[in-house]
């Protein structure tokens, strides 16, 4: 019996084990979230140099061709369209100025936090459109002035990778399915034994009466 219960409890176990890893999100992704809007140092990129990358939601969804604004302090305004991998470069920048990237996607503002262009290397900023988190403002995008690069060319959304709750929800029910199958698997047992020791006890009692 004790062997039984220890099967069981092993199935049980197992099946939550599994259940949790179903539904748990991508570990890398709130890590993204969190990052976006900061400025971080990059030793790849001589100083005064800042690469500003804007994504959809994911690394996979690139907004090439969004305008990207720069304020420097004491500076007008500089524009440049992401690139490559969703990227706008801005080169030969003050070191020590205090500068805020932006964009704006869809009609959604996003912002970095003001900083300043460090001396020992480069910088680049993460902003995320859709995110709901830091680096993208939820508020309507104020009217851009007129000769704005971004008036005369919106770029088009970036196709966006869809997510998965469909299939995290078929990963729950294929797991609660195995879970039921083990269960019964081990119910199975427990009177696959019973019905064993019963037999015994009865071939026991008719030897007794024979012997008798």
């Amino acid at each position: 019996m004790r062997r039984v219960c220890i099967v069981i409890g092993i199935a049980l176990g197992t099946g939550a084990s599994a259940a949790g890893q179903a539904v748990a999100p991508p570990a890398g992704e709130p890590a993204m979230v969190r990052a976006a809007g900061m400025a971080l140092n990059d030793g790849a990129l001589p100083p005064g140099t800042l690469t500003v990358r804007v994504v959809q939601g994911a690394f996979t969804g690139d907004l090439t061709g969004t305008m990207v604004d720069l304020d420097v302090t004491g500076q007008a305004p500089l524009h440049a369209p992401a690139k490559a991998q969703g990227r706008a470069e801005f080169a030969h920048l003050p070191i020590g100025a205090e500068v805020r990237a932006s964009a704006i996607v869809n009609g959604e503002r996003l912002q970095s936090d003001a900083f300043r262009m460090p001396a020992e290397s480069g910088v680049r900023i993460l902003l995320i459109a859709g995110a709901g988190t830091a680096g993208a403002s939820a508020a309507p995008a104020a009217a851009l002035p007129p000769g704005h690069p971004a008036v005369e060319a919106t770029p088009a959304p970036a196709a966006v990778s869809p997510a998965a709750p469909a299939a995290d929800q078929q990963g729950v029910v294929m797991v609660r399915r195995a879970v039921i199958a083990m269960t019964a698997l081990a119910f199975a047992a427990v009177f696959a034994q019973w019905w064993r020791r019963r037999r015994r006890s009865r071939t026991s009692g008719d030897v007794t009466q024979v012997g008798a």
